[in-house]
């Protein structure tokens, strides 16, 4: 069993997200946090057959996309809390129609209404995908264009969860992917907390 030296305490990572106010949210983010430098020293401590490795690979970049993922719907609820920018400047539309009256009857097929045409805004909460979230957070200027790129690089990385959609076998994964998604999560960690404190 390794001895778990390089893995923070759970102290120390909380103070890292210190600019979540959700007590909730933020010791998940230290447990998933945890998880990932516990599964790097694992792996780093143990010489482990490819498929175990590439395994080990691939959950640690799950957890570190779902923190980040965490990460920037805090942020972006944080905005729309506060009133720093409201649900229509952050999500997406579709044209709807209210008010539909009959005004003529052209023929036995075919009747000329009048109608409302409106704009339906999503709205904001728990279920905003990942996706989504992404899109948004560039939209409201949270995140850079690169750091949009890494999010979506991350979210990709992600999705590879499941399996059934996979157009490869999934076994390759490698210890740079690792140092990469950290590297960039934590990136976009600093952004979101910049952008956060600026208020």
């Amino acid at each position: 069993m390794p001895k778990l030296n390089n893995v923070p305490s759970q102290d120390d990572l909380e103070g890292r997200f210190s600019f979540i106010d959700n007590e909730i949210l933020k010791e998940n983010i230290v447990i998933a946090l945890r998880y990932v430098f516990f599964l790097k020293e694992l792996e780093e401590e143990r010489e482990l057959p490819g498929p175990f490795s590439y395994s080990i690979y691939k959950n640690i970049i799950l957890h570190i996309a779902a923190i980040v993922e965490a990460v920037i719907h805090y942020c972006v609820k944080f905005h729309l809390d506060n009133g720093i920018i409201k649900n229509e400047e952050a999500m997406s539309y579709q044209w709807s129609y209210r008010d539909a009256k009959k005004a003529y009857e052209i023929s036995e097929s075919e009747v000329l209404y009048t109608a409302v045409k409106y704009k339906k805004f999503e709205r904001f909460g728990k279920s905003t995908r990942f996706q989504d979230l992404n899109r948004i957070s560039r939209r409201i200027n949270i995140l850079t264009e690169d750091l949009f790129s890494k999010a979506e690089k991350l979210k990709e990385e992600r999705n590879k969860i499941h399996l059934a959609g996979l157009k490869t076998v999934d076994d390759y994964y490698e210890k740079g992917q690792v140092e990469s998604a950290l590297k960039d999560a934590m990136l976009i960690i600093v952004r979101v907390e910049k952008m956060i404190q600026k208020y």
